[in-house]
């Protein structure tokens, strides 16, 4: 991991790692990776209004098996 990420990334992966008692190289290589790629900047926050939540068009259940067969 150190030729790939370099010492000095991975030492301090490994002092994040031993912070958060996540021992294993698994986590080690987790922290280094997302650090290399983080998340995209988060948008706006969207929220629903409650009359939105309303105008909802749901299909009929399909209710056949459930029906009541008579066994020969």
């Amino acid at each position: 991991m150190s030729e790939i990420y370099g010492p000095d990334k991975l030492a301090r992966a490994i002092q994040d790692a031993l912070r958060f008692e996540a021992i294993g190289c698994e986590y080690i290589a987790n922290i280094l990776a997302q650090r290399e790629h983080p998340s995209a900047t988060p948008g706006a926050l969207h929220l629903t209004r409650r009359q939105d939540l309303l105008d909802l068009d749901i299909a009929a259940p399909d209710l056949t098996p459930y029906e009541n067969k008579q066994h020969t």
